[in-house]
Parts: structure tokens; sequence; C-alpha cells
């Protein structure tokens, strides 16, 4: 038996308010290394990224999908396609396409502060951004998002 709209809208909406909270948490760890991030923090990210995921299943279950015109924050498993991308060959392309301002509009784009990132030169900070995505398990995020800035690298990156 499908779902009342009123919990379809309902469980809609509360997925709309997961997703956006995720994505501040996801800024806000930004500033910290794996090692540095708050224990406090690290549970509520986690947590969130389970809600999240939940709420879609239970969507999907329902047979509900999604507008394709409705703006949907990235969650921890988006870019799963991209994940098995050579880390080296990234930096490597990222290096040759970026240049710093490029750079950090990408970070920008991501969620990520720039300044708080490791390394005082830039294909140090390029690496600290890929260590980031890397340690808490959306690397395939981060290749999406160059993918999409520089679709001249798609190839390059599967070889």
């Amino acid at each position: 038996m499908p779902e009342p709209a009123s919990t379809i809208a309902s469980l809609a909406s509360a997925l709309e308010n997961a997703r956006r909270a995720l994505a501040i948490l996801e800024r806000q760890t930004a500033g910290f290394t794996s090692l540095s991030t708050p224990v406090s923090l690290q549970i509520e990210l986690e947590d969130k990224r389970e809600e999240v995921a939940d709420l879609e299943r239970r969507l999907n279950n329902a047979g509900f999908t999604e507008n394709s015109s409705t703006p949907k924050a990235e969650t921890h498993d988006a870019g799963s396609a991209y994940q098995n991308v050579d880390a080296r060959k990234l930096r490597e392309a990222m290096g040759t396409a970026f240049n710093k301002s490029d750079f950090i509009v990408l970070c920008f784009d991501l969620g990520v502060e720039y300044e708080n990132l490791e390394g005082d030169t830039l294909p140090l900070k390029m690496l600290a951004l890929i260590k980031y995505h890397q340690q808490r398990g959306i690397f395939g995020q981060l290749v999406e998002k160059v993918i999409r800035e520089r679709p001249n690298l798609r190839e390059s990156l599967h070889e």
C-alpha cells in the first residue's frame, strides 16, 4: 500500500533539512584533520549521514522520486563511481588544470576553507584537499566535481 502524500511530503521535508544540516557539518569539519576533529563533531556528522541515508531509503521505498530540478546536497556516497580514481593522477591533473584562483573557487564550492588546508604552496593545498576527501570517504565527490569543472580531465583520470 503506497504511503499517503502527507507522509511523503513530511519525509521529503525532513530529508531536505537533514541534507542542509549535513552540508553545514561537513563544512565545519573542513577545518580539521582526521586526528584533530572533535569527537562530538565526528559523531554528529556520522549520525547525520545515517539520517540522510535512512530518509532517502524510506522515500525510495515509498516510491518517491525527486524532481531533477530539486537541488540535492551531496552525501558521503555521492560520486561513488569515481571512488577508484588514482589519487596521484587526480593530484597531477588538478595541478595542471587549476590555478590558485580556480582552486580557491573549487574549495568554496566543496564547502572547504582554502585557508584551513594544510600546506604553504598550491600543490600542497591540493594534496590536503585530496587527503581530506579520502579520510572522510567522500573522495568520489571531489573527483566528480573536478570532472564537472574540467571535463577534459575525465579521460586522463580513467587511464
